[in-house]
């Protein structure tokens, strides 16, 4: 009924007033606490940019596939060099819309989606739960910290998401 009347805007009406008086007057009482928003914020985070970056990270897997497959048949004879060298990002766009029409630049957004929002939710959660660790109680957290904290939020995320990031090619091109 709502998008009938109003469309997508209308599910988001009245709604910037109550984020602006949560998030100014919400204190971390508690380390769960600290965790559970800073995961859920950046998980949140993550799965809309995947739906900006998954076109562009679509055509990078297509241009390696192809990469690949052209030097081969390069070295087999079948092609020229001028034909390698005709190849480009924005020749791939057009295969993908070509075979599969505009919405196809999104093949496998729900594993991209699901991979952005599981390695941004964990790094976001790691450096902020982190940094509550290695933070004295009541002082501010120096550059060492920020340091620290950012460097074991990345190892964190990308020990877990990389298994998801070398299967999501996979399922891309079976798409």
């Amino acid at each position: 009924m709502t998008y009938a009347e109003e469309g997508a805007r209308g599910f988001f009406r009245g709604m910037i007033p109550p984020l602006i008086t949560v998030n100014g007057g919400f204190k971390y009482n508690t380390f769960a606490d600290v965790l559970r928003v800073s995961s859920l914020s950046g998980g949140t985070s993550g799965a809309f940019i995947a739906l900006l970056s998954c076109p562009l990270e679509l055509v990078k897997i297509q241009r390696q596939l192809e990469q690949v497959m052209l030097k081969n048949q390069m070295k087999a004879g079948q092609i020229s060099e001028t034909q390698l060298a005709q190849a480009s990002s924005w020749r791939a766009v057009k295969q993908i819309v070509q075979r599969k029409g505009v919405l196809g630049l999104w093949s496998g957004v729900t594993c991209h989606s699901a991979r952005d929002a599981l390695g941004t939710g964990i790094y976001f959660g790691g450096y902020e739960s982190m940094k509550r660790i290695l933070s004295k109680e009541g002082t501010s957290s120096g550059p060492i910290i920020h340091f620290m904290s950012g460097g074991f939020c990345g190892i964190l995320s990308w020990l877990i998401v990389f298994p998801v990031d070398a299967i999501k090619p996979i399922y891309k091109r079976i798409l």
